[in-house]
C-alpha cells in the first residue's frame, strides 16, 4: 500500500536516479556532487565534510503541509484479481487410495478430496503452510473423513464413496481505497547561482521527460509539475536555491490473499449476452 512516506522515498529515489542516470558511483548529469535526501538540511548538510560550503549540492524532498487533495475514485471498492500464486503441492487418487506430493521446500496451495454418495458431497480441504511436508498435508486430510486411514504421504478413503481430487493456489487481490494528490516540494540547494542554473537545468528536464514512477512499494506515481522559483535569500552565506514544486497522484490500496475454487463451479450471463465461467466446471 502506498502513503505520503513510500511516495515520497520513491520521489528521491527517482530524482537520484535523474541525477545519477549511470548510477551514484558515476559523475552526475550536471558534473557535479549532489545528494537527494529527504527532510531539511541539517549543520552537517551545511558545513560538514561534504557540506554544502564545501561545493556539494543537495536535493532535498519534503511533502508540503496542506497540499493535499483527494480525486473521486470509482464507487464500492471492487476487489480485482492480480498475480497468481500456484499451488506446489499436488494430489492424485486411484481409485479410493489419494497420494499427497509436495516440495522439500517452497510448499503451497491447497489440496481437497471431494467424495461423493447417494448425491450427498462431503470435501475435506487444506491449505499448506511453508513448514509442511506431504505426509503431515496427507494427515490433516485423512483427520477430517471418517474412517479414513493414512500411511506416510497416501491415505485411504473408505469404499463405496466416488472420489475426486484437485489441487489451487492463491490469488493477490487488490483494491483502490482512496485517490489523492500530494504536492512536494523538491529543493536545490547549491553554493552559487551558476552552479544552481546548471544542475537545476538538468533536473527540470529529467523531472519533465518522465511523468511516472514507482514508490518504495512499487505502485505508479504520476508527477506534476506545479511551479519553481528561486530564493536567494541566503545569498550572503552563500546558499542559493531553487524550489520545485511537484504535485504527486498516487493510490492508497489494500491487499488480500484470497483462495482459488477448488470444485464446483457457475455461470453467469452478462447483460450483453457473454457467458462467464468461474471455477471449476462440474466433476460428475
Amino acid at each position: 500500500m502506498s502513503d505520503i512516506g513510500t511516495v515520497a522515498n520513491g520521489l528521491r529515489d527517482f530524482v537520484a536516479s535523474v541525477l545519477y542516470p549511470n548510477g551514484d558511483s558515476n559523475a552526475s548529469i550536471a558534473g557535479d556532487r549532489v545528494i537527494v535526501q529527504r527532510g531539511w538540511l541539517t549543520t552537517a548538510n551545511l558545513t560538514g565534510a561534504c557540506g554544502l560550503q564545501s561545493g556539494t549540492g543537495y536535493v532535498t524532498i519534503v511533502a508540503l503541509e496542506g497540499g493535499y487533495k483527494r480525486i473521486g475514485e470509482g464507487l464500492g471498492m471492487p476487489w480485482k484479481g492480480g498475480t497468481a500464486i500456484p499451488a506446489t503441492v499436488g494430489i492424485s487418487a486411484v481409485g479410493n487410495v489419494v497420494t499427497v506430493t509436495a516440495p522439500s521446500s517452497g510448499v503451497t496451495g491447497i489440496v481437497g478430496i471431494r467424495m461423493m454418495q447417494n448425491g450427498q458431497s462431503h470435501v475435506a480441504s487444506y491449505a499448506a503452510t511453508s513448514t509442511d511436508t506431504a505426509a503431515t498435508i496427507a494427515s490433516a486430510l485423512a483427520a477430517q473423513i471418517t474412517g479414513a486411514t493414512v500411511s506416510g504421504t497416501a491415505l485411504t478413503i473408505p469404499a463405496g464413496l466416488q472420489v475426486a481430487v484437485a489441487s489451487t493456489g492463491h490469488v493477490t487481490a487488490s483494491r483502490l481505497t482512496r485517490r489523492q494528490q500530494q504536492t512536494f516540494q523538491v529543493t536545490l540547494w547549491t553554493n552559487s547561482p551558476g552552479k544552481r542554473d546548471s544542475i537545476a537545468l538538468a533536473l527540470d528536464s529529467g523531472m519533465s521527460g518522465t511523468p511516472w514512477f514507482p514508490d518504495n512499494t512499487g505502485a505508479q506515481c504520476l508527477l506534476r509539475f506545479s511551479g519553481s522559483s528561486d530564493v536567494d535569500t541566503q545569498q550572503s552565506s552563500s546558499i542559493f536555491r531553487r524550489v520545485f514544486r511537484m504535485t504527486v497522484v498516487f493510490d492508497t490500496t489494500q491487499e488480500q490473499q484470497q483462495a482459488q475454487m477448488l470444485f464446483g463451479g457457475m455461470s453467469v450471463t452478462a447483460n450483453d449476452g457473454q457467458v462467464l465461467h468461474y471455477g471449476d466446471q462440474p466433476l460428475f
